[in-house]
């Protein structure tokens, strides 16, 4: 059996942007969690400075994917991305 790994790493600018991406951290689970194939996912913040700060950046976050490209991909990218 095949599997991909995936990171995809957003940076966000606008204040309602951050907001939205801020409150995916929560929220987004929902979504993810019912795709078929999907094996695995971790979504993650950053912290500010050099990224690893206590502080966070709410400008950018990082989408950890791990699963079967055949049953995942059109539906992930379909569902997630677009």
């Amino acid at each position: 059996m095949s599997q991909i790994i995936t990171t995809t790493f957003f940076k966000v600018e606008s204040f309602s942007n951050k907001w939205w991406a801020f409150t995916q951290m929560q929220f987004g689970h929902s979504s993810l969690k019912n795709i078929e194939g999907l094996t695995f996912y971790k979504l993650l913040g950053s912290g500010a400075k050099n990224g690893f700060s206590s502080i966070p950046n709410f400008g950018t976050y990082v989408l950890f994917v791990f699963g079967n490209p055949k049953q995942m991909l059109k539906r992930f990218l379909k569902k997630i991305l677009f």
